[in-house]
């Protein structure tokens, strides 16, 4: 499933108890933008942390750290 508004993360937008979102695919998070976030916080009030491999855009690290600082963002995230 692609994650995108358009193709995937809409069809989770009944998880509202949603409090941790992680991407494993190191490609995925080259769709998070804006509209992205915006959906993130609309649909999930306990989101707690993100963890992706990187989110490259400006804007969006600009919203992060003003409009949504709580959120615990992990970078270059390892798994396993």
């Amino acid at each position: 499933m692609a994650w995108t508004l358009t193709s995937g993360l809409t069809r989770l937008a009944g998880l509202v108890n949603l409090e941790w979102l992680e991407f494993l695919d190191v490609e995925l998070p080259k769709g998070i933008g804006i509209p992205e976030l915006v959906f993130f916080r609309k649909h999930w009030p306990n989101l707690k942390g993100l963890a992706c491999y990187k989110i490259e855009a400006v804007e969006v690290q600009e919203l992060l750290a003003t409009e949504w600082p709580e959120l615990e963002v992990k970078l270059n995230h390892t798994w396993g």
